[in-house]
């Protein structure tokens, strides 16, 4: 068995650049779908971790003058120690053709729960470069491997997790939405046409909860520890996945009560009924209407009651406002985390699940436009997005130009009153624009570079300043393709 873990990190910025790496062969082979085993430990900030991968080829193994290549599975990661790679037995129903015309049978809903007890075949072969691991069969280097258990711990460094104090002073951790993504919580196929199902087993200690962007809300069992399980339907890129942990309190929007986080109850909107979706989303049927979306907020004890106060009504009223606009809402329940001060965005929207800073309750409203966005990034990121990373403008260019029209429609303004607001915030963001393209590198100012999709070197893809720490202050993204819109809304 050939066995490599290479984390000098001296060795991983060097010579890299701004561009971030893609190394996830996804052109050769698609994951379908991630079973997650989460053990936190925060006193170490890290996670013992194990996790299941089933993929399909989508060609057949490329051959040259010296015969077939050899068949690997490479996956994205950084800052991870993997123990071992084990190849398990599937049983027939997963089969895995290596015919790219053939049908793959989907994974049944009892199929979690099963995970665990099927027999591993093998130990595979696994090298743990800067930024991937590649797995290949040991002794049969042309076959792909079928399944695949890693068995791994991230690291107190990797950026995919937050290690934070909430506003009670007590631990928690979450995802930040970071510029590599889930990849220093999990190996993963990073890029966004690399869509898959999920399901996750999150350990956490006695009294901690977990949050995930799962479709029904975790399912909580006690077994010394508290074990929280989901999973989500949907097939999305993982950069989507989101996951917090910590010593919260929720309220319901619906019975207006407040307390832990516990065990949950089904709903009578809480069935399994799907439709299938373009490149194989899967949403509930015809949508869910917005007074059916079931809504909380989670937040630290001390937070609670004044989030509550300022968000609840404004929330229903601005999922209307959306639903309005933009038709039925493509998921079945929405979380709104009230994250610690650390938290550098103003919010981060994941199916069913939405992070918001704590800056948003400033009191009298006035930030409120800001959940208005998020919203919309339901529709525009999450069921519809792009297919690489240059494309960015498609979700945060109509998310901004959408959150103004249901802001006033949340707030109930009149027309004179709306257009008041958005010509004053065009004004303001014009400004920003402005200055940004002044004070900012050319190639930061581009929304696709070079005209491309994402950029190659020889055979491996990059995130063209996908690692460039100017990139996360620049608005170019959300504020060209506005006044884009906005300049066509005026001429139709």
């Amino acid at each position: 068995m050939s066995v490599s873990n290479r984390t000098d990190k001296s060795e991983m910025s060097e010579g890299m650049g701004p561009d971030l790496p893609l190394k996830a062969n996804t052109d050769e082979i698609l994951v379908d779908h991630y079973v997650l085993h989460l053990n936190v430990d925060f006193d170490r900030s890290l996670f013992r971790s194990k996790v299941y991968i089933f993929a399909t080829p989508v060609r057949p193994i490329a051959t040259d003058n010296r015969g077939p290549n050899v068949a690997a599975v490479i996956l994205d990661c950084k800052d991870i120690h993997v123990d071992s790679v084990e190849e398990i037995v599937l049983d027939s129903c997963f089969y895995v053709n290596d015919d790219p015309e053939a049908n793959f049978r989907p994974f049944p809903d009892s199929f979690a729960q099963d995970v665990t007890k099927m027999p591993h075949l093998t130990t595979l072969d696994y090298v743990v470069d800067d930024w991937c691991v590649r797995i290949s069969m040991n002794g049969n280097p042309t076959r792909y491997p079928r399944a695949i258990c890693i068995n791994y711990q991230s690291s107190p460094g990797g950026a995919s997790v937050s290690w934070k104090r909430d506003q009670d002073g007590r631990v928690c951790c979450f995802t930040p939405g970071a510029w590599l993504n889930n990849r220093t919580l999990f190996p993963c196929q990073e890029p966004p046409v690399a869509l898959a199902t999920w399901e996750a087993h999150v350990r956490v200690p006695p009294g901690a909860v977990a949050v995930m962007s799962s479709d029904e809300e975790p399912e909580m069992h006690e077994d010394g520890c508290q074990l929280y399980r989901c999973r989500s339907r949907m097939k999305l890129p993982m950069s989507t996945f989101a996951l917090a942990i910590g010593y919260w309190s929720v309220f319901d929007l619906d019975t207006g009560a407040g307390g832990s986080l516990a065990r949950r109850t089904p709903r009578a909107n809480d069935g399994p009924e799907s439709t299938s979706g373009r490149d194989g989303y899967l949403y509930p049927r015809d949508g869910v209407d917005a007074s059916d979306v079931r809504c909380r907020i989670v937040a630290s004890p001390s937070v609670l009651d004044r989030a509550s106060k300022e968000l609840s009504a404004y929330v229903r009223k601005s999922l209307k406002a959306a639903t309005g606009l933009l038709g039925p809402y493509p998921f079945r329940r929405l979380d709104l985390v009230i994250l610690p001060r650390s938290f550098d965005c103003l919010g981060l929207a994941s199916p069913n699940v939405t992070f918001l800073s704590q800056s948003l309750m400033a009191g009298d409203g006035s930030m409120l436009v800001h959940v208005g966005h998020e919203l919309s990034h339901a529709w525009f990121g999450l069921l519809i997005g792009a297919r690489d990373w240059t494309e960015e403008w498609l979700s945060e260019g109509f998310s901004t130009y959408l959150e103004d029209q249901i802001h006033a429609k949340a707030m109930q303004w009149s027309e004179t009153e709306a257009e008041e607001w958005t010509r004053l915030r065009t004004f303001l963001r014009h400004r920003t624009l402005m200055t940004e393209m002044d004070n900012t590198d050319q190639d930061l100012q581009t929304l696709r570079p070079n005209g491309k999709r994402t950029e190659t070197e020889g055979t491996e893809a990059v995130v063209t300043n996908g690692m460039n720490p100017n990139k996360a202050f620049t608005q170019v993204h959300y504020l060209k393709v506005k006044a884009v819109f906005g300049l066509k809304a005026e001429t139709d």
